[in-house]
């Protein structure tokens, strides 16, 4: 394990890493699979209305099973963001979208930034093979 004393990780004057992000909210906000409107919020809406096991009303029910494919923790993280669509009745597509990814960008970010303090000395492969690699 190497150890850097005296390195400071530059990542708050960096040009391209503010490019990016611009970049990636832009993206965030203009375009969305179906998935999310569909089938992840209608099913978001049916654990917020109550059903503490919506995979368990779904199946009861003969609704698609396939609407989260996800494991509880997910349920819970994308009912977050999903609770201030609905408190704030957000109709508008494209911000209950960017609403919804919200979540999935802070993690994004969180990785990068703890990539970049972890090997500070490769800033510069982490913003290519990471930041770049648009998957929100």
């Amino acid at each position: 394990m190497i150890i850097l004393k005296n390195k400071q990780v530059s990542y708050t004057n960096n040009k391209y890493i503010y490019f990016i992000t611009t970049i990636k909210i832009l993206l965030l906000l203009l375009f969305s699979s179906e998935y999310s409107a569909k089938l992840f919020l209608p099913f978001l809406n049916i654990y917020m209305d109550g059903h503490f096991n919506p995979w368990q009303y779904y199946y009861e029910n003969n609704l698609n099973l396939d609407s989260f494919p996800y494991h509880g923790l997910m349920l819970h993280i994308f009912s977050i963001p999903s609770i201030f669509i609905k408190i704030l009745t957000i109709e508008n597509p494209i911000l209950m979208n960017f609403i919804f990814k919200l979540p999935l960008l802070i993690a994004d970010f969180t990785i990068f930034f703890i990539l970049l303090k972890l090997f500070a000395h490769k800033q510069n492969k982490i913003i290519l093979f990471y930041l770049l690699n648009f998957r929100t």
